[in-house]
């Protein structure tokens, strides 16, 4: 019967002892879990922020974008308006100065008569004349 009694108690001893223990290991698990849960929230919130910076950079860089891309288009159409009015300009100024130039007065006549003034390179001769 002691021993019994003996038996009993020891169970009873080692049963308390690994409940003891089995509760502080539960006790060191939750407070990791906690500390990463902790963790895991405050590196949450910042990648939160960080998307939000984000999305409002990349708002502004597509208004940018957009504002760019209107004035390219603006300056292109400009630019090639400016363009034809050059050409035209300068289409209107040929038509003008070739015509004075060989103005009535001076139809038929040579360089020579007028100070021999030839283009380099040629002799001011006719050709075709004897």
């Amino acid at each position: 019967m002691e021993e019994q009694v003996l038996t009993r108690v020891r169970r009873k001893i080692r049963n308390k002892k690994s409940a003891q223990e089995s509760r502080r290991k539960k006790k060191v698990y939750l407070g990791g879990l906690e500390s990463r849960v902790l963790k895991y929230t405050a590196q949450n919130l910042e990648l939160q922020n960080k998307v939000q910076l984000l999305e409002e950079q990349n708002l502004s860089l597509l208004d940018q974008l957009r504002r760019l891309q209107a004035m390219v288009i603006q300056v292109s159409d400009k630019t090639s308006s400016t363009s034809t009015c050059v050409l035209v300009l300068l289409f209107s100024f040929c038509l003008l100065i070739v015509p004075a130039m060989y103005s009535s007065d001076t139809r038929g006549s040579l360089p020579a008569e007028h100070g021999d003034h030839w283009p380099s390179g040629t002799t001011g001769q006719r050709t075709g004349q004897t």
